[in-house]
């Protein structure tokens, strides 16, 4: 998958109406469940604590309830508003309601295909990641080695830099290793 992101940390819903060029840009489709066959095209524009902000071509009602698809994963959402932002483009808040395999997560993890580069704190060698996934308050990411729990990082994305630290680092596969990584400040570039 190749998206263009800025990531925007954010505990709460924004209240004011997104820019079009202001998060994500990322597909998904949102399944209308009173009509089995029916689906929308919509674009993930921003992910808080069980909520997505996201653009599509269709006014929805407040309080309807869909599915949200992202790559084979399905969540139940309900409408919590609706604004036009433009001609035929309409910004939607959704809250997550369940999700179809277990319990909701305080925080949706978004899978990614991102290339980045990681740097340790105090070291000026750039190592090469790629961000597996992520959350507002943070990213799973590949790296070629182990690193400690608890070192500060540095994260270069082609749109900002992810402060934070590294929360568990386990071996995925041979040369290989998956990195939790909390954000603690994020600059756009």
């Amino acid at each position: 998958m190749s998206a263009t992101i800025q990531v925007t940390v954010s505990t709460t819903p924004s209240t004011e109406p997104l820019n079009e060029t202001v998060g994500f840009d990322i597909p998904a489709e949102l399944h209308m469940l009173d009509q089995a066959n029916r689906i929308i095209a919509a674009r993930i524009r921003r992910v808080g604590p069980s909520v997505f902000e996201l653009s599509c071509a269709e006014r929805l009602r407040d309080g309807e309830r869909l599915a949200l698809s992202h790559e084979g994963r399905r969540l139940e959402v309900e409408v919590s508003s609706t604004a036009q932002s433009a001609a035929d483009i309409y910004q939607l808040t959704l809250k997550v309601v369940n999700e179809q395999h277990g319990e909701v997560r305080s925080e949706f993890r978004l899978p990614t295909d991102l290339s980045a580069v990681m740097r340790v704190a105090g070291d000026t060698t750039q190592i090469p990641v790629k961000i597996v996934d992520m959350s507002p308050s943070g990213m799973g990411v590949e790296v070629p080695k182990s690193l400690a729990k608890g070192v500060k990082v540095c994260i270069n994305l082609e749109q900002g830099l992810a402060f934070g630290e590294i929360r568990f680092c386990r071996q995925k596969t041979a040369g290989v290793y998956l990195i939790g990584f909390k954000l603690e400040e994020y600059l756009c570039q």
